[in-house]
C-alpha cells in the first residue's frame, strides 16, 4: 500500500475498542489475497482484455486516478499492511469503470472506504456500482478523507 493512501482516511487506531471489536468479525469474513504472487501475476495477465492491460500485474495503483468516477466492484480480498496500527490490512479491490469498461485491480486503505466495502461484501451486495469521492479540504491532521457514493 503506498505511503500517500494512509493520509486518505483516519486512522482506525484511534478508534474505541468497541468500534473495533464490531469491525473486526465483519473484516475477518472478507478472503484473504494469495501469497501465491506468480498465480496473482498469471491470473491478471489471463483477464487483460487488450495489450495495454498486460503489464497491469506489476502496477500495482491506488484508486486515486478514478477519483470521480463511476465504478463497479465486482470482489475485494484483503491484504497484511505493513502499516502499524489501524485493523492491519488493506483492501485489493477488482473493479470495472464503467464509462470505458476497463477492468481494473486496484488497492485501498482509506478506512472509511475500507469499512464501506466490507459491509457492502458483508451484505453480499458486490458487486456495488459507486464513485470514489475525496474532501476538497484536509481535515486537522492533513488528511483528505475519502468515502464511496453509491450508485442507486
Amino acid at each position: 500500500m503506498a505511503e500517500s493512501e494512509e493520509k486518505m482516511g483516519f486512522d482506525l487506531a484511534q478508534l474505541s475498542e468497541q468500534a473495533l471489536s464490531t469491525f473486526q468479525p465483519m473484516l475477518e469474513q472478507v478472503p484473504m489475497a494469495s501469497d501465491n504472487g506468480a498465480e496473482n501475476i498469471i491470473m491478471q495477465i489471463a483477464d487483460a482484455q487488450s495489450v495495454d492491460e498486460l503489464d497491469r500485474a506489476w502496477e500495482g495503483q491506488g484508486w486515486g486516478d478514478l477519483l470521480n468516477r463511476p465504478v463497479e466492484v465486482q470482489a475485494i480480498r484483503r491484504a497484511e499492511s505493513d502499516f502499524d496500527g489501524g485493523v492491519g490490512c488493506y483492501l485489493i479491490v477488482d473493479m470495472t469503470v464503467l464509462d470505458s469498461g476497463e477492468r481494473t485491480t486496484v488497492t485501498t486503505g482509506a478506512s472509511s472506504v475500507v469499512a464501506q466495502l466490507v459491509k457492502a461484501y458483508c451484505l453480499g451486495a458486490l458487486p456495488l456500482r459507486c464513485v470514489l469521492v475525496q474532501s476538497k479540504k484536509a481535515s486537522r491532521n492533513g488528511r483528505y478523507p475519502q468515502h464511496l457514493q453509491i450508485l442507486r
